[in-house]
């Protein structure tokens, strides 16, 4: 079993919600976004995309807004 590796970034954004942190596609939507929009916005967005299964992203340009 391979232990994904998360930036530092990421690691410091999450380390409040661990349950998030240890979901590496949760970690891996959180550092597509991390360089274009601010840390707040993301963490929003990637609590969402947790709780909605990996469903929802909200800041996908396809998004209808958010």
């Amino acid at each position: 079993m391979s232990i994904p590796v998360r930036s530092v970034d990421v690691a410091r954004l999450l380390a409040s919600y661990p349950h998030v942190e240890r979901c590496g596609q949760c970690c891996e939507y959180a550092d597509e976004y991390l360089a274009s929009h601010p840390a707040a916005v993301v963490l929003v967005a990637v609590l969402n995309h947790h709780d909605s299964a990996h469903l929802s992203d909200r800041l996908s340009p396809r998004a209808a807004c958010f």
